[in-house]
C-alpha cells in the first residue's frame, strides 16, 4: 500500500487555489524546480566556470612572463591551482596528488602567457604522426624548461600553457635528450612544463556552444517547472478536470469530498476515489476519470 493522498474538507475558507488538486500541482512544481537547481550546481561547476576561465584567458591574449619570473620558480607551491588541467601527460606524481595536473603560473590572472626563446634542444620524443615534439626551451638566462611543441616551426616567442613538471617526467625527458646527443645540466631545468600547441583552445567555440546550449536547455527545463508551480492550471491534471461536464470548481469540490470517503483506498502510488485515479508521484502527478474503465 502507498501513501493515500487525503483531502481536505470543503469549508468556508475553501477555495480551488487552496484545494488537494492544486497542492498536489504546486508540489510537483517545487520538486522539479528543486530539481533542476540541483542539477544547475554540477554543470556550473564542471562545464560553465571551466570554459568561462578558458574564454577569458582566450580574449584576453596571452600574458608575457619573463625569464626572471620563471627563473623564481623551485615547484608546485610556487605556482598558482587553476580550475582546469593544463597537462595530458601521465606521472607517478600525478596519480599520488591530482592536483599537481593544475598547477599553472599566473600572470595578471591567466596561465595563458607568452615566453622568449633562445633556442632548443629536441628529446627525440615526438606524438601525433611526428608533428608535435618535446622540447627543452633554452630561456634567455640560460633556464629551460620542457615544451609541446610543434614540429614544423621554432618559434622566438611561444605562447601557451605552463605548468608543473613532475620529477619522474623530467628524468624520462632529461634521458632522452641525452641519447640524442642534447647534453643538459638538470640544475638548469625549472620545474615547469609548458603546452605551446595551444590545443587547450582548438574547440573553444565549440566549448562555449555546448555551454551556452546547455544553460539555455536547463533554463527551458526551469521555465516548465516553473510554470506548473505558478500556473497550476496548466497543468495536465487540472485540464482532465477542466474537460470534464459540470463546473470546474463544483468538480474539484466533489474531488475534495471523493478523498475524503472511506471507500477510497490507495494501490503504489495510485489513490482511486469513486470518480477518479490520482498517480502521486516525486515529480509527476496525473490525474484520470475512471469512465474509462467501463470502455
Amino acid at each position: 500500500m502507498g501513501k493515500r493522498i487525503v483531502g481536505r474538507k470543503p469549508d468556508e475558507n475553501w477555495s480551488v487555489e487552496k484545494s488537494t488538486l492544486f497542492a498536489e500541482i504546486r508540489r510537483v512544481g517545487k520538486n522539479r524546480i528543486f530539481l533542476m537547481i540541483l542539477i544547475l550546481l554540477p554543470i556550473l561547476f564542471w562545464d560553465t566556470m571551466p570554459t568561462a576561465v578558458k574564454s577569458a584567458m582566450y580574449f584576453r591574449g596571452a600574458q608575457k612572463v619573463d625569464t626572471e619570473t620563471l627563473a623564481a620558480i623551485s615547484g608546485p607551491e610556487d605556482l598558482t591551482l587553476f580550475s582546469f588541467s593544463m597537462h595530458r601527460e601521465t606521472s607517478e606524481e600525478f596519480d599520488e596528488d591530482p592536483t599537481l595536473k593544475r598547477r599553472g603560473v599566473a600572470k595578471n590572472g591567466s596561465c595563458y602567457v607568452q615566453i622568449a626563446v633562445d633556442d632548443y634542444i629536441d628529446t627525440g620524443i615526438t606524438v601525433e604522426n611526428g608533428l608535435t615534439v618535446y622540447s627543452f626551451a633554452v630561456l634567455p638566462n640560460g633556464k629551460m624548461l620542457l615544451m609541446r611543441r610543434s614540429a614544423v616551426v621554432d618559434l622566438e616567442n611561444q605562447k601557451g600553457t605552463i605548468g608543473y613538471l613532475p620529477l619522474d617526467l623530467q628524468e624520462i625527458t632529461l634521458q632522452s635528450a641525452a641519447e640524442n646527443g642534447g647534453e643538459i645540466n638538470p640544475a638548469d631545468v625549472l620545474p615547469l612544463f609548458m603546452d605551446a600547441t595551444t590545443m587547450v583552445f582548438d574547440s573553444l567555440g565549440a566549448e562555449i556552444a555546448f555551454s551556452v546550449g546547455l544553460l539555455l536547455t536547463w533554463g527551458v527545463a526551469l521555465f516548465f517547472a516553473f510554470r506548473v508551480y505558478a500556473f497550476p492550471e496548466k497543468h495536465g491534471a487540472y485540464k482532465a478536470v477542466f474537460i470534464r461536464a459540470g463546473n470546474v470548481e463544483d468538480n474539484i469540490r466533489a474531488l475534495e469530498e471523493e478523498l475524503l470517503d472511506p471507500d477510497t483506498y490507495t494501490v503504489g502510488s495510485t489513490t482511486v476515489t469513486k470518480t477518479w485515479r490520482l498517480t502521486r508521484k516525486l515529480f509527476s502527478f496525473k490525474l484520470e476519470p475512471r469512465d474509462w474503465e467501463k470502455r
